[in-house]
């Protein structure tokens, strides 16, 4: 189940989604749905989906162009204050520090 889980999260980390959707998606309850997760991956699930999130911006970031709202609204967050307010907090940096450091490196 906690693989399923893991797949489900893998493949719509973008999405809006919450232990809630999980648990009703497959048929357990909230308790029971984090409880199995975090016992297999050994992180809880908002904490993995948010690395999942922060992962694939980083690689945005250092890759490409895109504007950092865009990069914000393709990782799920609809507020992109808020996706720079996770970014730093992961990161220790903003999104835009994050880029012309990754930057400087390759120059």
């Amino acid at each position: 189940m906690a693989d399923s889980i893991q797949e489900f999260l893998n493949k719509n980390y973008t999405s809006a989604i919450s232990l809630e959707d999980v648990a009703k998606r497959f048929f357990i309850s909230k308790d029971y749905a984090s409880h199995i997760f975090k016992e297999h991956t050994g992180s809880p699930l908002i904490t993995y989906v948010i690395q999942k999130r922060m992962e694939k911006a980083e690689e945005l970031l250092a890759s490409t162009n895109k504007p950092i709202v865009e990069i914000a609204l393709e990782m799920g967050y609809n507020d992109p204050n808020y996706f720079s307010f996770t970014f730093k907090k992961y990161h220790d940096m903003t999104p835009r520090q994050y880029r012309s450091r990754y930057r400087e490196k390759d120059e």
